[in-house]
């Protein structure tokens, strides 16, 4: 998305706490886009502890589209296409050997980074 000129930084961000997780449990966060308004985007968040198979977390995000200066901006159609309209899982690093680090898994967008 930033080498089509745009960002989106978080305006607000809230979070809902269900359960615990220890240090030592495995997580799933799903993320995906909720909303789309006419400059901003709402992520909505769901943690699940990989260990109990309980919803730990739920939350979300809005984001604010801007252009190179750092103003709000109409979303162009092909922001919302690249995004995720149904829960994307991110997956923990496969060289990691404790839970906690988190990568996004490939995806075919061209602000996807690996």
């Amino acid at each position: 998305m930033e080498a089509m000129g745009y960002m989106i930084p978080c305006v607000e961000a809230c979070a809902s706490y269900k359960g615990e997780v220890l240090y030592d449990d495995w997580i799933q966060v799903k993320v995906w886009v909720s909303e789309v308004k006419r400059a901003s985007l709402k992520f909505e968040y769901e943690v699940v502890n990989e260990s109990t198979g309980k919803l730990c977390t739920t939350g979300h995000t809005w984001h604010v589209l801007v252009g190179s200066e750092r103003k709000a901006v109409t979303m162009p159609p092909q922001i919302p296409e690249i995004l995720p309209g149904t829960p994307a899982i991110v997956n923990r690093c496969p060289e990691t050997k404790r839970g906690g680090a988190l990568s996004a898994p490939p995806l075919s967008h061209p602000f996807a980074e690996n």
